[in-house]
């Protein structure tokens, strides 16, 4: 430690500030790679959860279409059996005239 000695105020402030400086860097680096880590992680498990939830998108779609497909089918066979009705009703009508 005998050459600290023979340095100036100066140099022993400007060596301070460039370990300093070197240090921040070195936390900085690090700091960015573990943020790459964390985004990583993050796209993985947005991925495999994002799977899961378009799969359950696709599947509510299907239930939907197919109440859409049956509520269309049941008003067609209401409709049709009210067609029905009225022309058995006719029917008997005329056949008590």
């Amino acid at each position: 430690m005998t050459w600290l000695n023979h340095l100036s105020v100066r140099a022993k402030l400007a060596a301070l500030v460039a370990i300093l400086a070197l240090g921040m860097l070195v936390v900085a680096g690090v700091s960015l790679w573990s943020i790459q880590r964390a985004v990583a992680a993050g796209h993985g498990i947005l991925r495999s959860e994002l799977g899961t939830t378009q799969d359950l998108g696709n599947v509510r779609a299907g239930i939907a279409n197919m109440r859409r497909y049956v509520t269309a089918r049941s008003a067609r066979r209401i409709e049709h059996l009210s067609a029905l009705e009225r022309q058995a009703t006719r029917l008997t009508v005329g056949m008590t005239a």
